[in-house]
């Protein structure tokens, strides 16, 4: 019995251990001292663009964490019928330029977000392909 009981207590301290290295590994956003604050608007109803001083910013494709640089900002979604309100974390894509290209994060553990470009920007990250029409 004194057996299975430490092999049990090994399991759980086991698993404890893992889960605190995953929660302190997984990369965190945090807010810069004085961020940029982004303002969300709907073109005709088609789709959601955010808008920067005199940058107009269009969805582009989804998120990898490769392309994720330091958190530069933030945008406030109001609640609506379909959900409550939220904040989302604006951050640089890595190694462009955010007057060019951002990266919006969902949620502070990175895992669910989108990458958007300022509707004139030109160079296209090698990688990085749109469907959508506004893109073309």
């Amino acid at each position: 019995m004194k057996k299975l009981t430490k092999v049990w207590l090994f399991i759980i301290a086991a698993v404890c251990l893992l889960a605190g290295v995953y929660l302190f590994s997984c990369p965190k956003i945090q807010l810069p001292q004085n961020p940029r604050v982004y303002e969300q608007k709907n073109h005709r109803d088609e789709y959601a663009y955010l808008v920067y001083e005199d940058k107009m910013f269009v969805p582009y494709c989804p998120f990898e964490a490769k392309y994720l640089g330091e958190c530069i900002g933030y945008y406030d979604v109001p609640a609506s019928d379909y959900s409550d309100a939220n904040r989302v974390y604006v951050c640089e894509l890595y190694g462009y330029s955010s007057d060019e290209w951002i990266v919006d994060i969902m949620d502070t553990n990175c895992s669910e977000g989108m990458i958007w470009k300022e509707i004139n920007a030109a160079d296209i990250p090698e990688g990085l392909t749109s469907e959508y029409e506004w893109n073309q």
